[in-house]
């Protein structure tokens, strides 16, 4: 899909700086054009897509995963305040 050079992407999958071994990969290719199947029939709209999908795990009954966020390693739950100004009026 090649869009005229001043037209703004819909989405960043566009396939750019493509290797010789990932155009090789028979399951690269074969997740692209998945990937390009759902989103042709989306209309080319992420918005949509992500519709349909959640619309599609719904209605198979899927279980939704979700997991508690995580705080990254060396994460300090209460940082300290910044430091206050001694040029400001209290």
């Amino acid at each position: 899909m090649n869009h005229p050079s001043f037209a703004l992407r819909k989405n960043s999958w566009e396939d750019e700086g493509v290797t010789q071994e990932e155009e090789d990969d028979e399951i690269i290719r074969e997740v692209r054009k998945a990937r390009q199947r759902l989103l042709d029939e989306a209309g080319d709209d992420l918005h949509e897509l992500v519709e349909r999908l959640k619309r599609r795990q719904s209605e198979r009954g899927l279980p939704l995963v979700q997991y508690p966020p995580r705080r990254p390693q060396g994460w300090k739950e209460d940082p300290p305040p910044p430091p206050s100004d001694p040029a400001e009026p209290h």
